[in-house]
């Protein structure tokens, strides 16, 4: 896993009030900024995605991933790797909602965006499920990301499925429909 020292440096040549992406192996090797570059984002976005994560690891890395970074909005995605292990679905939940409770303690202001996890079959359709009703538990916007179960289809699909978010709050809706149509055309 990525140390927390690489991040705890690069914390300090951050600014606050950016836009964390924070998940597991999947994000970690998305290639954000160049993604991002398609969608003419032009806000601070941080990815402090590590490869390998779970959310038993998770707490470990929060104050280096997230709260020093004091992120305006927060996009989280994780339990891909606990899945995929088939880890019990009800004990991930409880750890998110800690995780969750953690962040809104020390970041009371911040938006946090919870996204479905990777991958097909009855485990990860309940956990999704379960992460869409934890979003709503703690007033977050859930984001399920449809199709893309390869690795590359998935990044675009996340991407995709969290676009809106990307932009500031304080454009109006006929800026962020028109970013929209146009990003809808390139695809």
């Amino acid at each position: 896993m990525r140390g927390k020292t690489q991040y705890s440096f690069l914390n300090k040549l951050a600014k606050s009030g950016g836009i964390v992406i924070w998940g597991s192996t999947t994000l970690a090797e998305l290639p954000v900024n160049e993604l991002l570059k398609n969608y003419d984002v032009s806000r601070c976005i941080y990815n402090r995605s590590i490869p390998g994560l779970t959310l038993s690891d998770a707490e470990e890395y929060l104050d280096v991933c997230v709260l020093e970074l004091s992120p305006e909005k927060l996009i989280i995605n994780l339990g891909e790797e606990d899945i995929s292990r088939g880890a019990d679905v009800t004990a991930l939940i409880e750890q998110y909602r800690w995780l969750l409770y953690r962040v809104h303690l020390a970041l009371p202001e911040c938006s946090l965006i919870i996204t479905g996890v990777r991958g097909s079959g009855e485990l990860h359709e309940k956990y999704n499920k379960a992460l869409g009703k934890l979003a709503d538990e703690f007033g977050c916007l859930f984001c399920p990301v449809e199709g893309g179960t390869a690795e590359e289809e998935y990044g675009l699909a996340f991407l995709g499925s969290v676009r809106l978010s990307l932009y500031d709050d304080n454009l109006n809706y006929s800026d962020i429909a028109s970013r929209a149509v146009i990003s809808a055309l390139m695809h």
